[in-house]
Order: C-alpha cells, then sequence, then structure tokens
C-alpha cells in the first residue's frame, strides 16, 4: 500500500467541492430520483415497466455508492490519509453522481443506450480513486477487475445493441448485476479487507 502523506491538507477548493457533493449533490439527486420513482408507482409519472425497474435499481446503486463514500471510505480518509483528497478523489466522487443522476435521466427520455455507457463508467471510477484510496492490495485489485469487467460489458453491450428498445431487457441484466457485485463487496468483501489491516486503526 501508498504510504500516507501525513503533510498534505485538502485544497480549499477540493473541500468546499467535497462538502458540495456530500450536503447538496449525492442527497438532491437521490431525492429527484426518488420522487420520479414514486410517480412512476403512483402512475402519474413517465416511467412504466422496465424503465421504472432499471430506474430503482440505478436509484439502489447510487444509495450503495453514497454509503460506501460517505461513511467507509470517510474513515479510510480520516485514518489513513488524515482527511486528506486529492483532486482525483473528488473528481471521481462527483463524476460517479452525475453518471447515476444523467443516467436515469436518459432512461427517463429513452435514450437508454448512453444510460448504459454512463452507467458502465462507475465500476471505471472507483478502479481510478481505489488505486490510492484502496485499505489493502486486495481491495485495490478487486476494484481494477471490477472497473475492468463492467468495462468489457459495456462495450459488449454497446456493440450488440443498436437501438433503445432492444437494450433495455440486457440493462436490467446489467443494473441489477452491478447492483448485486456493488452490495456484495460494500457489506462483505470492503470489512473483510479492512479486518486484514488491523494496524491501520480502524
Amino acid at each position: 500500500m501508498a504510504e500516507t502523506d501525513t503533510a498534505k491538507t485538502t485544497h480549499p477548493l477540493l473541500k468546499k467541492l467535497d462538502e458540495l457533493t456530500y450536503g447538496l449533490i449525492y442527497p438532491a439527486f437521490l431525492g429527484a430520483m426518488i420522487y420520479d420513482i414514486a410517480q412512476g408507482i403512483a402512475e402519474k409519472g413517465q416511467l412504466r415497466g422496465t424503465a421504472l425497474v432499471i430506474c430503482f435499481m440505478i436509484v439502489i446503486l447510487n444509495a450503495l455508492d453514497y454509503m460506501h463514500l460517505f461513511a467507509d471510505m470517510k474513515e479510510v480518509v480520516k485514518v489513513r490519509f488524515h482527511h486528506f483528497k486529492g483532486p482525483v478523489y473528488i473528481f471521481c466522487d462527483i463524476a460517479g453522481s452525475c453518471c447515476f443522476f444523467i443516467s436515469f435521466l436518459l432512461i427517463k427520455y429513452q435514450h437508454s443506450f448512453w444510460a448504459m455507457i454512463l452507467i458502465g463508467v462507475v465500476p471505471g471510477l472507483t478502479a481510478i480513486y481505489k488505486q490510492t484510496y484502496a485499505v489493502s492490495d486486495k481491495d485495490r485489485r478487486f476494484a481494477t477487475r471490477y472497473g475492468i469487467a463492467f468495462g468489457l460489458l459495456t462495450a459488449l453491450g454497446a456493440c450488440i445493441f443498436s437501438c433503445d428498445c432492444m437494450i433495455l431487457p440486457f440493462l436490467v441484466f446489467f443494473v441489477g448485476l452491478e447492483v448485486l457485485v456493488y452490495f456484495f463487496y460494500i457489506f462483505f468483501l470492503f470489512p473483510l479487507y479492512k479486518s486484514k489491516n488491523p494496524d491501520e486503526g480502524y
């Protein structure tokens, strides 16, 4: 694992962006998506059928990501990096949240192909920031494989499906699989990887 540089401090601008991300962007995006889901369930909104199912899974995935970054990674940054967050970490935070929200809107307005591309980008963002902010080498390797696997799956989907009506069933599988993998990671693998480093003081 990379050595922690205790002299580093988060740039004031990045700190403000970090506070904006967790204090406003994530909650606002999640709230807006949940509202649309509720409208769809009540048959008052634009979301129906398969699109509603996919958007519901995107909300779950976004909530899982928020939990991991705001709870798990907040502790890692505090203990190992003395609250330091670099520009790459902040960028991945903001970009991930935006990818979820924009992909949700794309599904809602029937542009499912590009929604798949954005959902496929998120594991890659996780792999990028985990190169520095992983709790162990196993954690870093998992994140890398996670990013590569969903990158390849996204490329496969992009090659096979050319119209939105054909891609919706694939997206149910694609987003559902991402939810299952990420759920297993943050509730089982990540605590295991963290427990293997008792000297870190978590």
